[in-house]
């Protein structure tokens, strides 16, 4: 994909839906699933073009990721207080 292309239409790299229709805050069995190609995604954010980025980050908002390990759960508590 070629991010300097305005007519592009890019596509949520985790659903490979365009982004205006992209299926990831929808969830349940009537949705795939898509765990594995979301962290790989995420791990690999500096392949996305800027707009694919932004998409990220507004589906990271809405998502209720917890954790069970408690250091990750203190390692989001900094982040989230800006340490």
């Amino acid at each position: 994909m070629n991010p300097n292309n305005e007519n592009v239409i890019e596509k949520c790299p985790i659903c490979d839906y365009h982004l205006k229709h992209c299926q990831c805050l929808f969830g349940g069995s009537g949705h795939p699933d898509r765990s594995k190609r979301r962290e790989v995604v995420v791990d690999h954010l500096y392949l996305l073009t800027p707009r694919q980025v932004e998409h990220i980050i507004y589906l990271q908002r809405h998502w209720q990721t917890s954790y069970k390990d408690d250091e990750m759960n203190r390692i989001f508590d900094e982040m989230r207080k800006g340490k």
